[in-house]
């Protein structure tokens, strides 16, 4: 068992395991695999080039249409063996066919969409989903198969491919756009088929979409964040040699705190214009509360530790722990009356608070003789349950819009992922959101408009390089927001 301590806190988990290789499975037609020829070779060369641990599964159905290979996929058993993190489907070129097997466009659509669904809906042991790629057909240049004619040209630029993309999005998951890559590449296209240069170089372009999804699309050099998203997100970092409370949002990064002592866990607040923090600046922990021209004043302290300040979602409360070493409770400030109320009584350790959108639930890390796991505390009845049992988890978030909670859990490979579940799911099994073999993914919280998570990841469990990640909760697309050799950690993500 690993038990490290940062900037006062637990990282708690299993030694490190090594790490399992990404399970990668590749649907399609003769274009995937087949006679002529097979993009998986490049693929998993690729992969072992990058050093990322892949075993690439080839589910290739040559000559089958959209609708022939849902029907393979309801009575095949591929999911069930090859349990994939990633999925790549490219189908749709056997559909232009001008024989039998034509289909037209509302049923290539209808059968493309039940195949994605039910890849979607597919349930891995640990918990995960298969995170999906889907692929335009390449262009066809020249015809050298006679059930394909100058129409199926034509099909595949103006119905198929503008179909998936439409699907994609509205399915909301990755798109890999070949057609368009390949669209002024006519050499390696010298028929139906690509040569062995078309189908290397479409194991590269498929690769650089998985790459760039499991390791994050890279920050910028001066670190912002990409105008799709909405807001500011405050983080703590090292990255001035002290640890201090940093914020970026679209114009960059600006530091907040610049206090010698310990400045951290920032929490801002609903309406972004407020960061409540920990520090140690009077030797223990207390907190205090910070504008967001760095304007800074005591808010918290006691003859005790004051740790962990979260807001409720109306900003009119902060929820934070109070106590010390194995003796830890919740207390919440109202920001209103300054007055401070102690929330729960418990024995042991009762820290990292999070209050649900309906303020009916607080959930908390706990320790006891067996370890670390999260509780559930119901505030009406003031029971308090084990959340998400059997998965040890701790560092739990609440999202603004409903009921559902982010935790860091070592279940599986034995390093810090991200999971979600949802508290009245009661029986359902929580969902795997990060699979990086290569890094600890702790500290999760929620955007705003609950689309994505904000989190940080970094290779070493006690210290090193920590970035600011950001997850779409629907594709899991992710990008990396932050670029220092320091360790960013904490974030919080709050509106403009």
């Amino acid at each position: 068992m690993t038990i490290a301590i940062i900037g006062g806190y637990y990282l708690c988990g299993p030694t490190p395991a090594s790490p399992e290789p990404y399970s990668i499975l590749c649907i399609g037609d003769s274009l995937t695999e087949s006679k002529y020829g097979s993009y998986v070779g490049s693929l998993k060369n690729q992969f072992q080039r990058s050093g990322i641990p892949a075993k690439i599964h080839s589910a290739a159905r040559p000559g089958n249409t959209s609708g022939e290979y849902l029907d393979y996929l309801k009575q095949a058993t591929v999911l069930e063996e090859t349990n994939p993190a990633i999925v790549i489907i490219m189908l749709g070129t056997n559909d232009v066919r001008i024989d039998s097997d034509r289909t037209p466009l509302a049923l290539f659509t209808q059968n493309l969409r039940a195949i994605v669904r039910k890849v979607k809906n597919h349930r891995n042991p640990d918990g995960s989903y298969p995170q999906l790629f889907i692929a335009t057909p390449p262009p066809i240049f020249s015809i050298d198969i006679d059930v394909f004619d100058k129409h199926s040209i034509q099909r595949i630029a103006t119905e198929i491919a503008p179909a998936i993309r439409d699907l994609a999005k509205a399915e909301r998951v990755n798109l890999v756009d070949v057609y368009d890559y390949f669209l002024n590449k006519p050499a390696v296209l010298p028929g139906i088929h690509f040569n062995t240069r078309g189908y290397e170089l479409l194991g590269k372009w498929i690769f650089k979409h998985i790459d760039s999804s499991i390791a994050g699309f890279q920050a910028e050099a001066e670190e912002r964040l990409p105008n799709i998203f909405a807001g500011k997100i405050a983080f703590q970092s090292d990255r001035s040699g002290n640890e201090d409370v940093y914020v970026i949002d679209r114009t960059g990064v600006t530091q907040i705190t610049r206090s010698p002592a310990f400045d951290g866990y920032p929490a801002i607040s609903p309406d972004g214009k407020q960061i409540a923090f920990e520090s140690r600046r009077s030797g223990r922990f207390e907190i205090f509360l910070s504008d967001m021209k760095g304007k800074v004043q005591p808010l918290i302290s006691s003859d005790q530790d004051n740790k962990s300040p979260i807001w409720n979602h109306s900003g009119d409360y902060l929820f934070f722990s109070r106590g010390r070493d194995n003796s830890q409770n919740i207390f919440k400030y109202n920001v209103g009356s300054k007055q401070i109320e102690q929330v729960t009584r418990f024995s042991g350790t009762n820290a990292l608070p999070s209050i649900s959108s309906s303020e009916k639930y607080l959930i908390v890390t706990g320790k006891n003789l067996l370890g670390w796991n999260l509780y559930l505390v119901d505030l009406q009845s003031m029971e308090k349950h084990i959340f998400a049992d059997g998965y040890k988890g701790c560092r739990a978030k609440f999202s603004h819009l409903g009921e559902r909670v982010a935790f860091v859990s070592h279940k599986y490979d034995g390093k810090g992922d991200i999971f979600l579940a949802d508290i009245q799911a009661t029986g359902t099994p929580p969902e795997r959101l990060t699979l990086d073999p290569q890094h600890h993914d702790y500290y999760p919280a929620f955007s705003p408009d609950d689309r994505y998570i904000v989190y940080a990841s970094g290779p070493q469990l006690k210290s090193g390089n920590w970035d600011i990640k950001i997850m779409e909760l629907s594709t899991r697309k992710t990008w990396t927001v932050t670029s220092s050799p320091a360790a960013d950690r904490f974030p919080s993500w709050a509106k403009d």
